[in-house]
């Protein structure tokens, strides 16, 4: 089975066995075996890393809303929802790099890091979600040590996490899928993340969280509350990968997984996806890039 592109077919590529480099929406079939990783680690892996995510979201949604009905403080509430957003950016860089296989060296998981499609967009997700955690919790430590009115004349830290939950969003658009389902699946959610985390960004930006607001800020809220809202409902029932069905499954013998779905005994080992159009590899490496550098400037 190819593997499906997340966004609508009119606007993401197709998956072809002949790359086609002077096309910025074509996905090339490139295969390389994985031997040392089994189908049913890396179904459980990528069902835990959703649960994980969404429990997140649902997390931040929660601290908001406490905010609002002042059972939090501000800088409470910046605290506890970047220390949470930074806690699931770290679990998963930490994923990437050791618990996916903790027998395999580094070296090797590196490799499958920046070879793979998939498991660059998670590294470039981990990151990102660090680096926003990070800046949530600078804002928060600007409130207990500057002027209230300093503290919220500082607007990079807004900007930064919003930049970063929205590119997070952004690699969800163009993560590689097995079926239309999950396709749709990861168009809702990546959707989500880009308008919750932008609507929010803005109010955060505009210094309007804890204050009096105006009529018209309720909408904007309530929609970012909908937003992530969609988001999580999406990452907390997103099934585990069938084992067996991977469409660059390379070596024999199926693995067996309980929390994955059924499929057909197809090849137990994984291989890698390759580039998949402007929103696959391109959009992956400058997550990479832009989730280091906003984390380097938010410690």
């Amino acid at each position: 089975r190819a593997l499906r592109p997340t966004l609508p077919r009119c606007l993401l590529p197709r998956l072809s066995d002949t790359p086609t480099p002077s096309s910025l929406m074509e996905c090339s079939g490139d295969r390389f075996a994985v031997p040392w990783l089994d189908q049913g680690e890396w179904s459980h892996g990528v069902w835990l890393a959703h649960r994980i995510f969404g429990v997140l979201a649902i997390a931040v949604l929660l601290v908001w809303a406490c905010l609002f009905l002042e059972a939090l403080s501000l800088r409470r509430a910046f605290l506890l929802a970047g220390g949470a957003t930074g806690a699931c950016g770290l679990w998963l860089i930490g994923w990437v790099g050791w618990l996916i296989k903790p027998s395999v060296t580094f070296a090797e998981k590196c490799d499958f890091a920046l070879r793979d499609l998939a498991q660059l967009q998670h590294l470039a997700m981990g990151l990102l979600l660090a680096a926003a955690g990070a800046a949530e919790v600078r804002f928060a430590q600007a409130l207990l040590t500057l002027p209230r009115r300093r503290a919220d004349a500082l607007l990079w830290p807004h900007l930064l996490w919003g930049l970063c939950v929205g590119w997070v969003g952004l690699l969800f658009l163009g993560h590689p899928q097995l079926d239309d389902d999950d396709a749709a699946r990861h168009l809702k959610l990546g959707l989500g993340l880009l308008l919750g985390a932008s609507l929010l960004a803005l109010q955060k930006r505009r210094g309007l969280l804890d204050g009096e607001m105006a009529l018209l800020d309720l909408p904007m809220l309530a929609a970012a509350a909908l937003a992530f809202g969609v988001a999580a409902l999406q990452l907390l029932t997103f099934p585990a990968p069938p084992v067996g069905t991977t469409a660059n499954s390379t070596l024999p013998e199926p693995a067996a997984s309980p929390l994955a779905r059924p499929g057909p005994p197809l090849p137990r080992h994984i291989g890698a996806t390759s580039s998949c159009g402007w929103l696959g590899r391109r959009a992956a490496l400058c997550g990479v890039w832009l989730g280091a550098a906003s984390l380097a400037l938010s410690l």
